[in-house]
Order: structure tokens, then C-alpha cells, then sequence
């Protein structure tokens, strides 16, 4: 995956160049529709998941492309470099099963302006927090402090949560989660080892 964001990543900006070369040989209102179309979805994709951590990222990226397919606004601010503490696998894990979590639940709305997902990555000293809020349409229910799978099959659903939480415990952290008003809130608080601040 790594690999072939990188190969986009010079594609986008070669595409830029061709498409201003593109603008300049020749002038119809289909072309300029067709070239602002590619520039848009070139700009969006360059400019999209800069958050100082590559694997936070990589992650971020596969997430806005399907998010910009379905018409959820995806929204992050990240001290990415702050998550250098921990171990590639848990931070894709940690932050793809939020997300995951996320996106089926906000995907569901037929209303698009519902269709709001945001998180945030800060320290705090020597604490750092994350936080992820989305919309959601019903009430959750919880069992020892997690979200109870909504979907029918419950004997193969519902790790993403559990995952998480292993993980937050594994940095000795702690994980709150609350719904109210719509509103899905996770909240995590972990200490930064002192050599990684």
C-alpha cells in the first residue's frame, strides 16, 4: 500500500503539469469541465493525510477515497509524530477499527449532511489524547463498557471494539466511549514515553 501511494502520489504531480499543458493547446467548455474534474480529484488526493506519522497516513488515505466515494467528510487533526511510540500494526489496527467503525455506521444515512466523521490527535506534556465523534442514528447498547454489535450475527461481529480497547490497555491507557444527542464520542488517553516526546 505504501508502494502504490508513493507511485500515485508522483502521478498527481506529473498529472498537474500535463493537464496545464492540456489547458493551453486548446479551449472547449467539455475539455475545461473534463480537466477541472481530473485537477480536483489530483488536488484532493495530494493534499489529503499529511499528519507526521506514514502509517497513520496510509491509513487516512484508503479511508478519504472511500469516504469522497460515498460522501462522508472525513475530518482530522493530527500531531501524527506523537504516535511514534507505538508498534505500525496496533496504530493501523487502533485507528482502522475506529474508522471502520465509523464509516458503517455514518454510510447508513441517507441524509449526506449527516455523514460527518472527525478525530483528533493531541498532546497534552506528556499525555496524549484521541478523540473520534461521528453521527449516529440510534442508541447504543453497552456491555462491560463497550458498544454492543448492531448487526444480527454477534458471534462473528464486534471484535473491532474489543481490539481497541486491547490496545489501549497494551500503552496503558484508558478508553471511555459515550453516545448522546446523535453524537458517537470515543475518547483516548495515553502517557507518551518520556524518550518518544
Amino acid at each position: 500500500s505504501l508502494a502504490n501511494i508513493d507511485v500515485i502520489n508522483r502521478k498527481c504531480h506529473d498529472l498537474k503539469h500535463k493537464i496545464g499543458a492540456l489547458r493551453r493547446m486548446g479551449e472547449s467548455p467539455e475539455q475545461d469541465a473534463y480537466i477541472r474534474e481530473i485537477e480536483q480529484a489530483a488536488v484532493f488526493y495530494e493534499s489529503s493525510a499529511k499528519t507526521g506519522n506514514k502509517m497513520l497516513d496510509l491509513l487516512l488515505m484508503e479511508k478519504l477515497l472511500y469516504c469522497e466515494k460515498y460522501k462522508i467528510k472525513l475530518s482530522c487533526i493530527a500531531e501524527g509524530e506523537k504516535l511514534a511510540f507505538m508498534d505500525a500494526m496496533d496504530l493501523y489496527s487502533l485507528f482502522g477499527n475506529a474508522l471502520d467503525n465509523a464509516i458503517e455506521s455514518v454510510v447508513q444515512e441517507k441524509d449526506e449532511k449527516k455523514r460527518i466523521i472527525s478525530f483528533r490527535v493531541a498532546s497534552h506534556g506528556q499525555m496524549l489524547s484521541i478523540h473520534f465523534e461521528n453521527y449516529i442514528a440510534h442508541e447504543l447498547t453497552f456491555e462491560d463498557d463497550l458498544p454492543v454489535t448492531t448487526k444480527s450475527d454477534k458471534e462473528y461481529h464486534g471484535f473491532g471494539m474489543m481490539s481497541i480497547r486491547h490496545i489501549v490497555e497494551k500503552y496503558g491507557g484508558t478508553l471511555q466511549i459515550s453516545t448522546r444527542d446523535n453524537l458517537f464520542q470515543m475518547n483516548i488517553l495515553m502517557s507518551i514515553p518520556a524518550e518518544k516526546t
